[in-house]
Formats: structure tokens, C-alpha cells, sequence
């Protein structure tokens, strides 16, 4: 139930993302290329948490601790948000 809350208001905001996208430079991928790069970046991306992470998870508590386990993955997690502060531009202020 998770991850399908997740997964599919996910997908409506990549399809409009791709969707402005090959608006403003039509040129840029064939017909449905976008579509089926992104979602096959995303599902990839998926499966590779999916798998590594229970492993990498494990593995860092097993030769240290709980503690660091959490720590390592935080730093993971926190790292995705330099790609997302970098090319999302400025904040709106909503009034």
C-alpha cells in the first residue's frame, strides 16, 4: 500500500515533467522515447534500492551499528537532494 501511495503520484508528475520537456524541444527524443527512458531510469533506480539496500543496510550494521547504519543511509538519502536543490530553481513564494 506504501508504495503504490508513492509510486503513482510519482508517475503523474514524470509524465508532465516529460511532457514540458518535449513540449519546449520536440527534437530532442523520438515519439515516446522520453516516456520510456524516464520511467525505465526509474524503475531501474527502484530496483537497484531494492536490492542494495537491504544488503548495504546489513552489511554496515553487521561490521558496526545500528547507529552507523542509520548515519550511512541518511548520507544517501541526503545526497539525492544536491541534484534537487541544484536544477529545480528558485522557490515561488506562494502568497
Amino acid at each position: 500500500i506504501g508504495n503504490s501511495a508513492i509510486y503513482a503520484p510519482l508517475g503523474a508528475d514524470m509524465s508532465a515533467a516529460i511532457d514540458s520537456i518535449t513540449e519546449a524541444k520536440p527534437h530532442l527524443f523520438a515519439t515516446g522515447g522520453a516516456y520510456a527512458q524516464a520511467f525505465g531510469l526509474f524503475d531501474a533506480s527502484i530496483a537497484l534500492g531494492t536490492i542494495f539496500g537491504p544488503v548495504w543496510a546489513g552489511t554496515i550494521c553487521h561490521l558496526g551499528n545500528w547507529w552507523i547504519m542509520n548515519l550511512t543511509l541518511a548520507l544517501i538519502c541526503a545526497s539525492g537532494a544536491v541534484p534537487v536543490i541544484l536544477y529545480t530553481g528558485k522557490p515561488e513564494v506562494l502568497v
